[in-house]
């Protein structure tokens, strides 16, 4: 897991959002986009409060662009806080 976290909004808990992708290999632009599109909208809706005072807060995951591997992620991903996946 890579850790991407902006608490800017609110004092609430943050609400967690994961997002699984091909940060590394030969398909690592794809992560890349969706890391650098998950982050702005993170922020963007952190810079106007949060969700009812709560701050977003990303959790980046690097599948590799492996399947077997998004399999064992989304299984760990299923045990934390999150409330969304974005792939």
């Amino acid at each position: 897991m890579v850790g991407c976290a902006t608490r800017s909004a609110g004092s609430g808990s943050a609400i967690m959002i994961a997002a699984v992708g091909p940060m590394t290999g030969a398909t690592a632009n794809r992560g890349k986009d969706l890391k650098q599109a998950a982050q702005m909208a993170v922020d963007e809706v952190n810079a106007a409060g949060g969700v009812s005072g709560h701050p977003l807060e990303l959790m980046l995951y690097d599948d590799g662009d492996e399947a077997v591997k998004a399999r064992h992620l989304a299984q760990q991903i299923a045990d934390t806080k999150a409330v969304a996946v974005l792939a």
